[in-house]
């Protein structure tokens, strides 16, 4: 009996198997059917790509008002009303790291630029700037940002400039598979199974975890995010892919401007940039680089003639990788041989040639015109600019890395930009002086600044190391936090690091009593060290602002 007994117990076992499989079938399509524990906003497998929904929640001013403010940790912290006063016009920027600032503090943006620029100016009364721009969205992202503020926030114009993180997602998958890293069937099942996310938590976002995706500390341990250097070093899309991608990037744009149209929300389009002469952190002389070589690069012109001679016969037969970087190292051997406008050819073409999307090329600079085409959407041609700008060429005055603007480019763009928004019937009445003000931005870029701005709207966030301004390095912001966490612990008494953390926690949307604290530190140490009056003054201007509207 013991063979029939087993085979019934085998039956009963798979009875009951098939009976979980049918429930777990059915609790799963039930959740679906009634869009329970839905994936975190934001259409992508990334977290760092996740939308905190919507933008602005009820908050409190420190001065008792009641209002709607930024409640994502990546964005700074800014509110508006819940219901629009008479008059006033809002002016929304959405993008990714480039239109945030990364690499500096706040201030080094194009939102705030603007904002500066227009402050005082006659009929600029009323305008309103909202920096919408999240570290490493795309717009597919974006298109979330903008319906919720077309719902939401009573936009008057919406400006746009994204292109630089479209890969981003396609990247990872494909770096993690290259490093043994890339997920099974089963946990890519799991991943997205609104059942499993229901009893994980998987549907909830972790705001804490958000504000630290974009730090330093935390990437330098998430193979999930690529730098540049493992992009260059491990993948290389297909054609197909990159098409793909490219594709999406249009129909996300053109989704924009379809709602925006709807919505009667006047829309600007921005052309995105990139340095052309960009080839990493640590750029390696050309023959180094393409394997010519195991020294620097020669010094003679003779010499240099000829290792141009070779890699513009290899370039016919090559292509993907190694064609853009010969197209590179081309251009680098022309400036030596000075002839920088040839230079500037080879490097838009190899620029062109980049496999890699982590830089907006100039396809995507195309597909930005055509959806403006097609919806009759006003258009600033800001690569276009940059172009004519560097008479022929993009590069590190613009730009302190691939697309992240120094002060310098935040200061002349914003200009340019600021021409343009004037433009709009709405803002027609502002009377545009007859020569923009210098701001913090264009004396950074010119060299003028030893240390970094005491009141809260000149801040840069370079502390007391003006050579940081020109750090290459993406995370320069968080190394000066963190040098300025070590200053205090060094000398509780050191006012201006004291000052210089309380502007960082200003813009934080968490950052209130972290001001309010240093601000109050600050300003008892300067009296105590008999700082001049108008550092006092400063300070204590920032305490006000900080307990008033909290605007810089």
């Amino acid at each position: 009996m013991s063979g029939p007994r087993q085979g019934r117990i085998a039956l009963q076992l798979a009875g009951a198997l098939v009976a979980v499989a049918l429930l777990l079938v059915l609790l799963e399509g039930a959740c679906r059917a009634l869009d329970l524990f839905p994936p975190p906003p934001g259409g992508s497998k990334l977290r760092y790509q996740r939308i905190a929904l919507p933008v602005f929640t009820p908050a409190r001013l420190a001065d008792g008002r009641e209002v709607l403010a930024t409640s994502d940790p990546r964005l700074p912290f800014q509110w508006l009303e819940a219901r629009k006063p008479a008059g006033q016009r809002r002016i929304f920027f959405f993008g990714g790291s480039a239109m945030a600032g990364l690499g500096h503090a706040p201030n080094v943006s194009l939102p705030r630029e603007i904002e500066v620029l227009l402050n005082g100016l006659p009929g600029a009364e009323g305008i309103r700037i909202y920096n919408l721009g999240v570290v490493a969205f795309s717009t597919r992202q974006i298109v979330a940002l903008v319906d919720d503020v077309l719902a939401h926030c009573e936009p008057d114009l919406l400006v746009v400039y994204e292109g630089n993180n479209e890969f981003l997602e396609i990247h990872s998958e494909a770096y993690a598979r290259a490093i043994g890293r890339g997920p099974s069937w089963i946990s890519a099942t799991l991943s997205s199974s609104a059942l499993v996310r229901g009893l994980t938590g998987g549907h909830r976002l972790d705001r804490a975890a958000l504000e630290a995706s974009v730090s330093t500390r935390d990437l330098a341990q998430n193979d999930a995010r690529v730098d540049h250097s493992a992009i260059i070093d491990r993948i290389e899309l297909s054609p197909a892919e990159i098409d793909g991608v490219y594709a999406e990037y249009r129909s996300n744009l053109a989704a924009i401007a379809a709602r925006s149209k709807a919505a009667q929300v006047p829309l600007l389009l921005c052309t995105p940039a990139s340095n052309w002469e960009w080839a990493g952190l640590a750029d390696k002389p050309a023959s180094v680089r393409l394997g010519y070589g195991p020294g620097p690069d020669p010094t003679d012109r003779a010499e240099l003639e000829a290792l141009l001679a070779r890699i513009d016969a290899e370039i016919p037969g090559s292509s993907g990788k190694r064609a853009w970087e010969l197209e590179y190292a081309a251009a680098g051997i022309l400036d030596r041989l000075d002839q920088p406008r040839t230079a500037s050819v080879r490097l838009r073409r190899a620029l062109e040639l980049d496999p890699h999307g982590r830089r907006a090329t100039p396809r995507h600079a195309e597909l930005v015109r055509d959806v403006c085409a097609e919806f009759d959407t006003p258009l600033f041609d800001l690569a276009a600019w940059a172009e004519r700008r560097g008479d022929g060429r993009i590069g590190f005055d613009l730009f302190y890395d691939y697309v992240h603007f120094t002060p310098l480019g935040v200061a002349e763009a914003g200009r340019a930009l600021a021409e343009v928004l004037l433009r709009f019937p709405d803002l027609r009445q502002v009377e545009r002086p007859g020569e923009w003000p210098a701001t913090q931005n264009s004396r950074a870029g010119q060299g003028l600044l030893e240390a970094d701005g005491l009141a809260v709207g000149d801040f840069l966030g370079f502390g007391a190391s003006p050579e940081r301004l020109r750090d290459r390095s993406l995370w320069k912001y968080d190394r000066t936090l963190d040098e300025l966490d070590q200053a205090i612990a060094e000398d509780p008494a050191d006012w201006r690091s004291l000052c210089w953390r309380a502007n960082a926690a200003f813009f934080r949307a968490n950052g209130l009593e972290a001001a309010r604290r240093d601000y109050a530190a600050a300003l008892s140490a300067a009296r105590s060290a008999a700082a001049p009056a108008e550092a006092l003054a400063l300070i204590a201007a920032n305490q006000q602002r900080l307990e008033g509207d909290r605007r810089p």
